[in-house]
């Protein structure tokens, strides 16, 4: 048999892999596109179209009319649809996309389009190990912390370094909040509290928890040192984290005897909470801001509707922000706010994000801008 030469066999050992590299990846990149979820509207007034969109983008190069009576929906009287609302998946990669009806698209390159701008963003997005189903702030916002229930951990994100810097392992029932350097877990099941180090991220101190009532929900000021709020099904709780002890007060505290679901929201300084009773219409806000040893109590004067309402106090609570774009003094006296404009706290008490609505063709965006709390005066 003819022998070889060594140059010879290494050229034909690399002809597959220079033959892949050519042309046989080409089918191999092809995007698969799947349509998890396609729905026009929100509410009563949702259609999902899943099927119809799964239909519209097996023709890569179709033009289509995104509308309702162009996919042939049922549109109810009086409700409008002017957003079709995409989940997808690009190779197994989720994205979200929005297009306005009246426009005429092609939805393979449209899907493609948006998962481009996505990918080259990618340096600046932090992946979780699965859907989040908690999310706290920490180190007055240097740290998310949020709870994955499909993996069972706590993923901590470090906003400046943007990775995840700590997973801890926890049950899908356990609740926890941070504030300027602790991280507290409340474990119902075992019936346990515990405190962590945000510095070091360690495990720190335990203490037992309350068997017959466990807490279903903590808050705590994400630039404060404590205390933390335990909802417990029926009451708050006001724990001191240096002692890991609930703390005692003469005064009752509000939400006692409350069965329904009840929120809470906090100052950054974690002196101040807010707290309503959710699902139930003509209920006040309720206000403790915290002292040392003993607290005060108070509430708004006028009651609200059980929609998807919410207060926030500012990180020093001296204001309160509402859903209806109104604000709240101190002494909770309220200044009538516009609708269209929201505005949310800072970790600074001397700023506020500021949302409005745009008017006119931008009516479906809005703007953000920074503003001083004493604009809100």
């Amino acid at each position: 048999m003819k022998s070889r030469s060594p140059k010879r066999l290494l050229a034909l050992a690399l002809f597959p892999l220079l033959w892949l590299a050519c042309f046989g990846t080409a089918s191999a990149q092809e995007p698969v596109i799947e349509i998890e979820k396609a729905v026009f509207g929100s509410g009563r007034a949702a259609v999902l179209c899943g099927n119809k969109i799964r239909e519209l983008i097996k023709d890569r190069k179709a033009v289509s009319t995104i509308s309702s009576s162009g996919l042939k929906l049922k549109n109810p009287r009086g409700f409008r649809r002017n957003k079709l609302k995409i989940s997808y998946k690009v190779n197994g990669q989720a994205g979200y996309l929005e297009i306005k009806t009246g426009q005429k698209v092609n939805l393979y390159a449209a899907i493609l389009e948006d998962f481009k701008n996505e990918s080259a963003a990618a340096g600046q997005v932090v992946k979780f190990s699965g859907p989040v189903n908690q999310l706290r702030t920490g180190g007055s916002g240097k740290y998310l912390i949020v709870h994955v229930k499909e993996t069972g951990v706590l993923e901590v994100v470090d906003v400046i370094k943007k990775e995840i810097v700590k997973k801890i392992p926890v049950p899908e029932d356990c609740c926890y909040a941070a504030g300027e350097r602790k991280l507290l877990i409340a474990l119902p099941r075992q019936n346990l509290i515990q405190r962590w180090d945000l510095a070091t991220f360690k495990k720190e101190k335990s203490a037992p928890l309350d068997r017959d009532n466990p807490p279903s929900l903590a808050v705590m000021g994400s630039g404060g040192d404590g205390p933390l709020a335990l909802w417990r099904d029926g009451s708050i709780q006001l724990w001191d984290i240096e002692k890991l002890e609930k703390m005692e007060f003469d005064q009752e505290l509000p939400g006692v005897g409350a069965r329904r679901r009840f929120k809470i929201t906090a100052s950054a300084d974690g002196k101040t909470f807010c707290g309503w009773v959710s699902g139930l219409s003509g209920q006040p806000y309720h206000v403790i801001r915290v002292n040392g040893d003993s607290v005060e109590v108070s509430k708004t004067k006028d009651t609200y509707g059980h929609g998807a309402r919410w207060i926030h106090p500012s990180s020093d609570g001296s204001q309160f922000f509402q859903d209806d774009g109104a604000v709240l003094s101190r002494d909770l006296r309220k200044i009538p706010g516009n609708r269209e404009t929201i505005f949310y706290p800072s970790n600074d008490p001397r700023y506020c994000l500021k949302v409005s609505k745009l008017d006119g063709d931008n009516r479906d965006k809005s703007s953000v801008s920074i503003c001083t709390s004493i604009d809100l005066m």
